[in-house]
């Protein structure tokens, strides 16, 4: 991927628990928020992966002005846990071919959540 000098990676990462008359899925929705368009995400821009031992539900929710942000959630059994990656600078964000699992937060965080350990 191509970034400016100016480049910063970053990664966040949140807990919420889940209310006794909600989902993790119901959580999920009301978290993803579209940096942008400060808006809630279309579920139909959830995606799942499988890293390490575990199942996270993928969610892009910013990439504008040079910002990739993605949202890892991982939900347990009282909360769900929200990892971002987020990358600045990069130069080429809108370039359909950009992978951005190559962008320096994504790939730290992709290595660091598959060797995620516990439930």
């Amino acid at each position: 991927a191509t970034t400016s000098s100016a480049e910063v990676a970053s990664i966040v990462v949140r807990q919420y628990a889940i209310a006794a008359s909600s989902t993790a899925l119901a959580t999920i929705r009301q978290t993803a928020i579209g940096g942008a368009s400060g808006e809630p995400m279309s579920t139909t821009s959830f995606t799942s992966t499988v890293l390490g031992t575990h199942r996270f539900t993928v969610v892009s929710l910013e990439r504008f002005e040079g910002v990739v942000n993605t949202a890892y959630y991982l939900a347990r059994g009282t909360d769900v846990l929200r990892f971002d990656a987020i990358d600045r600078g990069v130069t080429n964000w809108t370039d359909s071919t950009l992978s951005v699992s190559t962008l320096p937060a994504h790939k730290a965080l992709i290595e660091l959540l598959a060797t995620l350990q516990g439930r």
